[in-house]
């Protein structure tokens, strides 16, 4: 493997294009920040760095990231690098209130992913493209009620958040590093796609020595919105699982069809809720719902993938499902579905991933 330190202008840095790692570790996360060290050969003018690429050996580039501050010390440089999406943690005006009809998820997402942009023009420092045409072949349905009505300030990154865990999607950011073999000249752009989640990958957790699960059923699974403006406006939803494995989010009106069905879905118990109240009745629903978001799939199995038996987890990507049998330990027959969290590698060969939406935090 090797790694390139690149300026603003995507040109390398130091008397090569691209050196040797002597170690690296990776971690691509589907809901929170990537984290990359790498370490390699003293890159001479690092300090100029803006980007840091990891090139595989056959010069497949398979991560690049903003490079932070190298390190050189004793004839290595050492890079901390910072997750791209990164751009995106902004705390800002949001004119909410332009997307309260007719509105899609995909212009929705894309005004979201703008924003940095349209705040600081050719200030910003770093370019980007949007490639969200995942939304035109898996195009989900946008939900009344999911964002505040009222423009106002608001957090662009945790607004993102909220739509992906709605709409089982996730942002990867991809580049594209070319250098001219007579000028030396290196080119170079960094994509922002959506990527609908896919693909399911069957799991028999006996298969697995040492399989990491942490469950967590105390968290909040019912929420309620209501205003305080004299209206008496409410709302409720609910945590429903089926047969205790997919889980989704439902509106009170239907939750005694569903629960009286042939279909199977049981909301969570013990029952937990939580009330939201807000002037703007939308707002409230929004937090109520982003609430159960996070809640939805709160468990975690990690899982170690460097052997035989992880052979198929290795193709695995964080836009990609688990379906998890032995989950509950006293039941092999039943499954259930988590979405990837994170997926890890590093230059010593080992090779891990999490399925769930516990954080890395939660557990320790």
């Amino acid at each position: 493997m090797y790694i390139a330190l690149l300026d603003k202008d995507f040109q390398a840095l130091g008397k090569r294009t691209t050196y040797p790692v002597s170690s690296w570790s990776l971690t691509r996360r589907a809901y929170e920040m990537d984290s990359f060290t790498a370490s390699s050969t003293e890159i001479s003018n690092s300090a100029k760095a803006v980007y840091v690429c990891l090139f595989e050996k056959e010069g497949k580039l398979k991560y690049i990231a903003l490079s932070g501050t190298p390190k050189n010390e004793s004839g290595l440089t050492s890079v901390t690098a910072m997750d791209f999406r990164r751009v995106f943690l902004q705390k800002c005006w949001i004119n909410y209130s332009n997307y309260q009809s007719a509105v899609t998820v995909k212009s929705w997402v894309n005004y979201l992913l703008g924003i940095p942009k349209s705040l600081s023009g050719s200030y910003l420092g770093v370019d980007y493209s949007i490639d969200l045409s995942d939304f035109d072949t898996t195009t989900p349905a946008w939900k009344s009620n999911t964002i505040a009505s009222v423009d106002g300030v608001g957090d662009v990154w945790e607004e993102l958040q909220a739509a992906m865990m709605r709409y089982s999607f996730t942002l990867v950011i991809e580049g594209n590093i070319t250098t001219d073999s007579s000028t030396k000249k290196t080119t170079g752009s960094i994509v922002v796609k959506a990527k609908c989640l896919s693909g399911t990958h069957s799991i028999k957790l006996k298969d697995f020595n040492h399989a990491r699960v942490i469950d967590d059923s105390t968290n909040v699974n019912r929420a309620i919105a209501r205003t305080q403006d004299g209206t008496s406006q409410s709302e409720y939803w609910i945590i429903q699982s089926k047969d205790g494995s997919e889980e989704i989010l439902e509106k009170s009106q239907a939750i005694a069809l569903m629960v009286n069905s042939s279909l199977n879905w049981f909301p969570h118990y013990p029952p937990r809720y939580e009330t939201f109240v807000d002037d703007d009745y939308a707002s409230a629903c929004s937090k109520a719902q982003d609430e159960l978001e996070k809640n939805r799939y709160r468990g975690t199995v990690e899982l170690n993938i460097d052997n035989a038996l992880g052979k198929d987890l290795r193709n695995a990507t964080i836009w990609s499902y688990g379906k998890i049998y032995g989950y509950n330990s006293a039941d092999d027959s039943t499954a259930k579905v988590l979405p990837m969290m994170w997926i890890k590698e590093g230059s010593d060969g080992s090779m891990s991933c999490c399925f769930g939406r516990l954080d890395d935090y939660f557990y320790m």
